[in-house]
């Protein structure tokens, strides 16, 4: 799907149609072409009070054409404004010719679902403004053969004020991505999108010619999205700057920094690395190659805002590879330890059952804290043939970062709201640090015991309520849809795990032997686990 701003500048500055009910004539009407057919409405906001569907002919019901395109600005004109640059905004949402066949053409409802998105993406008929007046109409093929429809709005909105348009070309990418991943559409991709918008969120940007190379190499995915799992399960481990370093090495990972101009004393970046095998170049990736949440600016911000590295040896003794000390445990924990990690997650999803959804912050931070101890039990259990685990971690962040969107909307100036940037920061209730050390000591061989398939079924219960969330914050539907379907290959992969369990109990994990712990719902630093 393609979207087509109308976008017109004189002198310089951006200006806007002034003449809605021209604009409305012209849509029902023959076309410059005569390739206007089956003039109709697909779907207008709810002051127009016209139905989806409703059919205009432009030479028997010219009077009530007009009549429409009036009522697109009758509120305006009552109230006296007038925008020098103009208040009318139009774009057109195309399909290609080989989707506008008969066949495949999407149907008038679909239209309209896409429709009433695009008015909430930009913030047009969404949220706590008041709404503008738009329209969005259907007449047949371009002169070109592509199914098309017309969005119209008054950026007057009903109560005066001007709806701004920030990033505008960039949410319609972001809305046609999430229209081309919604599989009931059945529509392909247009090229040149894909990993640089919101429907990637989660994700790092990987062309087509990465994948093609990791396929050809035999490997499941392409090593920048298994790096940024590594990196999101170091992170669910780390306290600070430094054993986040750490925890990357431990788990095998090539680590180097990124110095400031003219010296070595002040680190602005990082790249990783899987180890190559012999003969082989190490290939690094920054971390803003995996993920824009990934950068080391990032990472400070919302993981360690209160620490200031530049000014902490151990943390420059890391970069530099001289730091002692281990972060990850060497040994497995008794069952009593297992029992506590389930019973932390427990506590944490009651918790956020209790959270409003319009708090999308601290939803952000639970599915963030969730997203990286998943991701460090599929480094540890699946290893280089990432899975169900693997892909369930992949949802969470991309919850996290949806719902961290979400929050930064509310705290821009203006709004009304209150949740800014420091909302990023930890919140000690929804730490699971502790739940992913001892997630870190799991192995292959040990994926059935009872403890895991505790803590997995906590972990099921917790993506259905972030899920849950999502939908009530009318999530992209494609983003829905995925959420759900790796919810249900985690339910499977419970099943399967109960159904081949190695003889430890319900509620049990770890190894015969292995050492107890203490694991508090809140981690303190310097406490065992």
């Amino acid at each position: 799907m393609i979207a087509n701003v109308d976008i017109k500048k004189r002198g310089g500055r951006r200006v806007f149609g002034k003449k809605p009910v021209g604009l409305v004539v012209y849509l029902f009407g023959p076309g410059r072409f005569i390739e206007h057919t089956n003039q109709r409405v697909i779907a207008a906001s709810e002051t127009l009070e016209v139905p989806d569907g409703a059919r205009l002919h432009h030479l028997t019901q010219s009077a009530e054409i007009k009549a429409l395109g009036l009522s697109l600005d009758t509120h305006r004109r009552a109230m006296g404004i007038t925008l020098p640059q103009g208040h009318i905004w139009h774009c057109t949402l195309s399909l290609r010719p080989e989707e506008s066949t008969l066949a495949r053409r999407l149907s008038d409802a679909a239209w309209a679902e896409i429709a009433r998105a695009t008015m909430k993406k930009m913030g047009f008929d969404y949220g706590d403004q008041a709404p503008c007046r738009w329209l969005a109409v259907h007449h047949g093929q371009s002169v070109r053969g592509n199914e098309h429809v017309h969005l119209v709005v008054n950026l007057v909105r009903e109560d005066g004020s001007t709806a701004r348009r920030p990033h505008e070309l960039r949410k319609l990418s972001e809305l046609c991505a999430e229209v081309e991943n919604t599989e009931r559409y059945g529509l392909g991709k247009v090229g040149g999108r894909l990993g640089k918008n919101r429907a990637s969120v989660g994700k790092p940007d990987v062309s087509r010619a990465q994948i093609e190379h990791s396929r050809r190499e035999g490997k499941a995915e392409p090593d920048q999205i298994q790096l940024a799992r590594y990196v999101r399960a170091a992170l669910a481990v780390a306290r600070d700057e430094a054993e986040f370093v750490r925890s990357l090495r431990e788990l095998g990972i090539l680590v180097r920094p990124r110095y400031a101009v003219g010296g070595r004393n002040q680190v602005v970046g990082y790249s990783v690395a899987f180890r190559p095998k012999p003969g082989q170049k190490t290939i690094w990736f920054g971390g803003g190659r995996l993920h824009r949440e990934l950068t080391l600016i990032r990472l400070r911000q919302d993981h360690w805002p209160e620490q200031k590295p530049e000014q902490n040896p151990e943390t420059r003794a890391a970069w530099a590879g001289a730091s002692p000390g281990k972060v990850l445990p060497t040994g497995g924990y008794n069952a009593g330890t297992w029992r506590q990690t389930v019973a932390v997650l427990s506590e944490v999803r009651a918790l956020l059952i209790t959270v409003p959804v319009d708090q999308p912050a601290l939803w952000a931070l639970a599915a963030r804290e969730a997203a990286g101890v998943l991701s460090m039990w599929s480094v540890q259990v699946e290893r280089n043939r990432p899975r169900t685990l693997a892909r369930a971690a992949d949802v969470l962040a991309r919850s996290a970062q949806f719902a961290q969107a979400d929050a930064d909307v509310l705290s821009h100036p203006g709004h009304g709201h209150g949740i800014g940037r420091q909302s990023r920061r930890k919140d000690e209730r929804f730490d699971l640090r502790g739940v992913a050390v001892v997630i870190s000591t799991a192995s292959a061989g040990a994926g059935r015991s009872g403890g895991q398939i505790g803590l997995l079924r906590q972990i099921v219960r917790l993506m259905e309520t972030i899920n849950e969330a999502d939908r009530a914050r009318g999530q992209a539907l494609h983003v829905i849809e995925q959420a759900e379907a790796t919810h249900g290959r985690l339910i499977e992969l419970q099943e399967h795990w109960l159904s081949t369990a190695n003889g430890f109990s319900s509620g049990t994990g770890g190894s015969p032997g292995a050492r107890p712990a203490q694991v508090s719902m809140v981690w303190q630093p310097g406490a065992e686990i």
